[in-house]
């Protein structure tokens, strides 16, 4: 399990990386201003900067939480739509160049511990939907439905399905070719083993004609 988080923190690094500079960079230009009277457009800069800072805390205490002791972190609380939008960031920088990504969010909110595993299962199946074979290194369309569903008599659980094609026409050969690369996929004994670790339910990629399937329960 190291290897595979250790490369989903580097990527997740990465990001938030390139934000932190951005968002100094702006600061140091601000920073001249501030013997003079702060006017309202500078009011507003500052203000945008400390929302962004805030989200870069908020993708890192998502990307750790999976693999944290419940003393090491502390639990917060994430809406369905704030989860996607930074998960969504975080799996744009895994997905090739002009993949396209998709979410119906219902209005849930979701512990911390829950969206970090639910970040980490779906960075693992696009980790692994990218890197099976040459051929799927090319844009993907994903549709993804995040929802809560009850089941009588028991605790109400949330679920995240997925579908996803590929951007340029695949041959059905193809298509198995990546089917069977995707069941030898680390990506898959990783996401089964952090799965196990918080009590969730994973379907890995199956093929339906050229849309492949995949599904997180927790």
């Amino acid at each position: 399990m190291a290897a595979e988080f250790d490369e989903l923190y580097r990527d997740a690094i990465s990001l938030i990386t390139h934000d932190l500079r951005g968002a100094a960079s702006a600061l140091a230009l601000r920073a001249d201003v501030l013997a003079e009277v702060l006017s309202a457009r500078d009011r507003d800069a500052f203000k945008s900067l400390s929302a962004e800072l805030l989200e870069i805390d908020n993708t890192l205490h998502l990307i750790q939480s999976v693999h944290a002791t419940h003393a090491t972190v502390s639990e917060r609380r994430v809406g369905g739509n704030q989860w996607w939008h930074i998960t969504t960031r975080l799996s744009a920088h895994v997905l090739p160049r002009g993949s396209r990504q998709v979410a119906q969010c219902d209005t849930i909110e979701i512990t911390s511990r829950e969206g970090s595993l639910f970040t980490h299962a779906w960075l693992a199946a696009c980790k692994g939907l990218v890197g099976c074979t040459e051929i799927a290194a090319q844009p993907i369309q994903a549709t993804l439905d995040f929802r809560s569903c009850s089941v009588t008599g028991k605790k109400p659980h949330v679920e995240l399905a997925a579908s996803a094609k590929f951007a340029t026409p695949t041959a059905v050969g193809q298509l198995e070719i990546i089917e069977a690369s995707l069941r030898q996929s680390r990506w898959l004994r990783y996401a089964n083993r952090i799965a196990r670790k918080n009590q969730a339910t994973l379907s890995w990629w199956s093929r339906r004609d050229a849309t492949f399937v995949w599904k997180c329960t927790m």
